[in-house]
């Protein structure tokens, strides 16, 4: 029965079927026609995406040939950036067809186009980048086989002695502060000592030496006298009671009573009164002034005291300053086993920085002073009262003349007073064996006077060494000179407001250090640094040590031998060529000073420093025989500066100088200047701005302005071979980015790329 009814509807005779199939063929038409476009358009987005990124990388194909010849640098530059980019775009179109006269599928039409800079050169984060890009394989190689493998075997040696140095210069600079109070205290006794010997009371006691207008008023003379002075009394009592008794026999005599030895009583009694009020005077005074004395001379010994605490802080933190490069460095191993360890050196030097023990004095001694300083306070104090005691029995015995127990009272107070002034003046002023004790330790007085003479010829000579240095910063450039830096430092503070940075003053290297020991101390701390940077390159590769490798390779660096004719003539005129801008680039990266000639001083400031550490290293091991630890500091100092001066003079004159005497090897004035590139290497985006204005200097370019990474933005088009309003209608809901313009479609695209 079905099948009669599928029979019957195929040929029936209205026309439904064709109708039917007309619907169905036009149904399948639009789809088809729909998906050929749709593929189309896909086709369309990958071939235009292709395009895009052709174009752009072409663009970027033309860079700058000075940046990249001479500095490995890409920027843009050559053919403007659009005919490139139509040019290339239009090519790689036509290239999609199969052959010229062949039917194309896709025909991609650029309708519009702009080409802009998404990354310049000048930025920080751009030029570092192509900077690290270009040193990363090399740079670590280069430098540990050439600077880092010198430096191995002299490390440990280097780290105790700058432990050294840093602990005895920093003792002495205590032991000085302590020896000078020491000094003031034994100055104060001797002053309370002096006091109580030119004082009334010891003239009074002694009969000595008296200051006092009457040198016969002295209590030897109160004693000599006492006796007539009681038989005087006594007579001009009888006397008296003779002439009583005659009045009392004859009241009518008028004959005159005469009183025998009245003069002579009282210039005796006169002399009792003035030596008593001479005693309480001077007793009271020279006691008050005696106590105010010792007392100072106790304060300064309790600030010596903790000077001497000072000093124990000082040895016990000697090894917490130093810098743990020195260790990571000595733990490198170097290929061609370059030098061993100086493992007996090392332990030598250990031991000299151990020997600033005996800067120290125990506790027990200061005790044992302060003690003596008491101990002399109470001798005058008992001697004092003394004084006054006899100067109350002199009075009393005026008072009460009682001839046997006032002059025995008398004579006993007097022997007594007479005896602590002879003790006091036996242990301190005549001749003083206490204060004489403490001046007679003649191998102290030695030490100290063979180092003030070395302090002098240190000083001495670090100022003829300074001289080199001194006569850099007094060069007065020329006018042309001057323009060059002043431009350098323009293009430097402009890329540093593009780059948005704050615009920081440039430290300033060259330091004045005001004597030879502080010049030993910048040693110590350069010497730190230095192998702090060795270390953490090692360690880390941190970017730093790249951007200073670059700027070694690629920038000029001022050669040593121009300061030859200055160094010999000391005139600075023989150093005008020096002085350009093109002579110093890799130092002004460096140090970032603009002013000619300073970035020199600078880097001459910091080799000085760095000799003088090495040369003391050796300077503390040949002079370590003088015994004193502070003697051998200050012969070492004298060795270092002499040795360095030689350093100096063979750098000038060879472009290189030896390392040291236990590590055989050359170092040139560049070596150093690598090194400094690794010990100031913190302030990283000021030297990229500084290595950025030295290129600008040299191209004349504007980094700033140098593209180095573009984005294309670009209008596409193709033609809709069929109903564009269905796929305009399917495109607005979303299927593909695009839209659909009369009978094309339409699509934007971007695209960046860099170098």
């Amino acid at each position: 029965m079905s099948q009669c009814r599928l029979v019957k509807l195929l040929f029936r005779s209205d026309g439904a079927i064709t109708v039917f199939a007309a619907i169905v063929m036009a149904s399948l038409l639009l789809f088809f026609s729909f998906l050929i476009d749709y593929a189309r358009i896909a086709v369309f987005q990958k071939q235009a995406e292709d395009s895009l990124r052709s174009g752009v990388r072409s663009v970027l194909s033309a860079y700058d040939k000075q940046l990249f010849e001479r500095y490995g640098l890409f920027g843009r530059g050559g053919t403007p950036p659009e005919q490139i980019f139509e040019q290339v775009f239009l090519k790689n179109n036509e290239a999609q067809s199969i052959g010229r006269q062949s039917f194309k599928l896709i025909n991609v039409k650029l309708e519009q186009f702009n080409i802009s800079a998404n990354q310049q050169l000048g930025q920080h984060a751009v030029f570092g980048r192509q900077v690290l890009e270009e040193m990363k394989y090399k740079a670590p190689i280069d430098f540990t086989i050439e600077v880092i493998s010198k430096f191995v075997p002299l490390a440990n040696s280097m780290k105790q002695s700058a432990a050294a140095v840093n602990s005895l210069n920093s003792l002495r600079r205590l032991y000085e502060k302590r020896e000078n109070s020491l000094q003031r205290v034994l100055d104060l006794q001797e002053q309370a000592a002096n006091a109580a010997a030119s004082s009334d009371l010891a003239s009074l006691a002694s009969g000595r030496h008296a200051q006092r207008q009457n040198s016969d008023d002295t209590i030897s003379a109160i004693i000599d006298g006492y006796t007539p002075y009681f038989e005087q009394l006594q007579a001009q009592a009888q006397a008296v009671l003779e002439a009583q008794k005659q009045a009392a026999g004859d009241p009518d005599s008028e004959q005159q009573i005469v009183i025998p030895y009245l003069e002579e009583t009282a210039r005796y009694e006169r002399l009792v009164h003035n030596v008593s009020a001479a005693l309480n005077s001077s007793a009271g005074f020279i006691a008050g002034k005696h106590e105010s004395l010792i007392q100072d001379a106790a304060h300064e010994l309790e600030t010596a005291w903790q000077i001497n605490e000072q000093m124990k802080a000082v040895r016990d933190e000697a090894d917490s300053v130093l810098s743990a490069g020195y260790e990571v460095v000595a733990q490198h191993e170097v290929a061609d086993g370059q030098g061993a360890e100086l493992d007996y050196e090392s332990s030598l030097l250990m031991e000299l920085r151990e020997s600033g023990e005996q800067l120290i004095k125990t506790d027990q001694w200061f005790e044992e002073y302060k003690a003596e300083l008491l101990e002399q306070h109470d001798a005058l104090r008992q001697a004092s009262a003394a004084g006054l005691t006899f100067a109350a029995q002199a009075e009393a015995a005026l008072a009460r003349p009682v001839q046997l127990s006032s002059l025995s009272q008398l004579s006993q107070t007097s022997a007594a007073l007479q005896k602590k002034m002879n003790i006091y003046s036996r242990l301190y002023d005549a001749p003083g064996q206490v204060i004489e004790e403490r001046k007679k330790d003649e191998a102290e007085q030695n030490v100290k006077r063979q180092l003030r003479k070395n302090e002098e010829e240190a000083n001495s000579k670090w100022k003829q060494l300074k001289h080199l240095l001194d006569g850099l910063k007094a060069f007065q450039p020329s006018d042309e000179q001057k323009e060059q830096f002043k431009a350098a430092e323009e293009s430097y503070r402009n890329n540093m407001r593009f780059n948005e940075l704050t615009d920081q003053a440039s430290e300033n290297f060259s330091k004045d250090y005001g004597d030879a020991y502080d010049a030993a101390d910048h040693s110590t701390e350069v010497s730190g640094g230095m192998f702090s940077g060795l270390g953490d390159m090692l360690l880390n590769a941190r970017d730093h040590f790249y951007y200073g490798e670059y700027a070694v390779h690629y920038y000029n660096a001022f050669q040593p031998q121009q300061l030859a004719a200055y160094l010999n003539s000391k005139d600075t005129s023989a150093l005008s060529e020096a002085a350009d801008f093109q002579q110093q680039e890799l130092e002004y990266v460096l140090y970032g000073m603009h002013k000619p000639l300073s970035n020199i001083a600078a880097a001459y400031g910091e080799i000085v420093a760095v000799r003088l550490a090495v040369r003391l290293m050796e300077g503390l091991l040949e002079k370590r025989s003088l015994g004193h630890p502070l003697l051998i500091l200050s012969a070492a100092l004298i060795y270092a500066i002499d040795r360095t001066v030689e350093d100096i003079s063979s750098l000038i004159n060879k472009g290189k100088a030896p390392l040291s005497k236990y590590a055989p090897v050359e170092l040139s004035y560049v070596d150093y200047i690598r090194l400094f590139m690794l010990l100031h290497g913190g302030k990283e985006q000021e030297r990229l701005g500084r290595m950025i204005a030295v290129i600008e200097q040299s191209t004349g370019l504007t980094l700033a302005k140098v593209p180095s990474g573009i984005t294309a933005e670009a209008v596409l088009s193709m033609e809709l071979w069929f109903i564009p309003s269905l796929m305009k209608t399917i495109l607005h809901v979303g299927s593909k980015h695009g839209r659909v313009a009369g009978k094309r479609y339409e699509t934007s695209k971007t695209i960046g790329w860099s170098y």
